[in-house]
């Protein structure tokens, strides 16, 4: 679950990265911006007001302290975190083949699947934060 919501967090944070990319020229930070604007909108528009106050949140923050340096530090320090997820999924993967536990084995056969997909995620999407921000 929590990988789950990790990834839908990193899509809804990278979406206005990719729109960018098609559009124009606004990418990291200003994106972020923008995409937060839309949602404030769409928030007033259906007069959700618990929404709308957590989404003017987020955008004051990321006026006052986003950077496009600071972005793709974050998009490393995930990606450093899934690698070392997949280190810690293959040792456990050994250790259950080594007590020979089949249903075990499967387990962790699924969590380092998870893992190496997670892991690969985070490598586009630093890949393509970085394309995005050197190309402007």
């Amino acid at each position: 679950m929590q990988t789950h919501l990790r990834a839908y967090l990193t899509l809804v944070l990278l979406l206005p990265l990719a729109a960018c990319a098609e559009s124009g020229p606004q990418i990291g930070c200003e994106a972020k911006q923008t995409e937060l604007q839309q949602q404030i909108r769409d928030a007033r528009d259906r007069d959700q007001q618990g929404r709308l106050k957590g989404l003017e949140r987020a955008l004051s923050a990321v006026q006052e302290h986003c950077t496009d340096a600071g972005l793709l530090a974050e998009a490393r320090d995930k990606l450093q975190e899934s690698e070392a997820e997949v280190a810690e999924r293959q040792q456990d993967l050994q250790h259950a083949r080594t007590n020979g536990d089949s249903d075990d084995i499967r387990k962790r056969e699924r969590k380092l699947e998870e893992a190496l997909q997670e892991r690969e995620q985070h490598r586009a999407e630093l890949e393509q934060l970085e394309r995005l921000i050197n190309a402007h």
